[in-house]
């Protein structure tokens, strides 16, 4: 009988449950095998992409471990339609967004570590109010519509200088930001690549 503790069988921890969406980030990103961009969630500077959504927890509980048995890394997101299953692509990297339709209005914040640039939308006739749904969160965003994309609601700052740092430190991040202004101080709102307009508040 071998002692305690030399057993080879692997034990892989239970596969990660991310129910809050402040514990990873929306994204799309490339693989080398494939031409086209894939759907994603980074996590912790990781990225993973869509297996599978389920109804069920168990389900997806079982299929996570599955993976995880096979040497693969999964971890599962809440949604409104279920459980969706994301798997760790190792050699994975972000696909940006292009920034060649930024407006003449566009400000650089003159970081160290090169221009990133915020899109600084001056007039009101620039930009939308409504409301987005996105597929990892049941309730509405407020958001603005921008030239057919949606931008979801980030933070109110007081001044222009702090919107710039606040969106420079997203962009680093992977993320397209607009600034707006308000009676209250400069907005930044972040894109959000998967939203669908939410009809029933226009």
């Amino acid at each position: 009988m071998p002692p305690e503790g030399s057993s080879q069988t692997t034990v892989n921890p239970p596969p990660r449950i991310l129910e809050s969406r402040t514990q990873y980030q929306p994204c799309h990103i490339r693989v080398p095998d494939l031409d086209a961009r894939v759907a994603a969630i980074r996590v912790n500077g990781k990225f993973y992409s869509l297996l599978k959504l389920v109804k069920e927890r168990q389900q997806a509980l079982e299929i996570a471990t599955r993976l995880a048995n096979k040497g693969e890394e999964a971890v599962i997101t809440a949604t409104i339609k279920g459980d969706a299953i994301w798997v760790l692509e190792r050699e994975a990297y972000l696909d940006l967004p292009a920034q060649t339709d930024l407006a003449p209005t566009a400000q650089t914040t003159g970081n160290r570590e090169g221009p990133a640039t915020a899109k600084v939308l001056e007039s009101r006739n620039q930009y939308r109010p409504c409301h987005i749904r996105v597929p990892d969160l049941e309730h509405r965003l407020s958001a603005i519509a921008v030239e057919g994309q949606y931008y979801s609601f980030f933070k109110v700052v007081k001044d222009r200088a702090q919107a710039l740092e606040v969106a420079a430190r997203l962009s680093r991040r992977g993320d397209q930001t607009v600034i707006t202004s308000s009676v209250k101080g400069d907005v930044v709102w972040v894109l959000e690549l998967d939203a669908e307009l939410d009809f029933r508040h226009l």
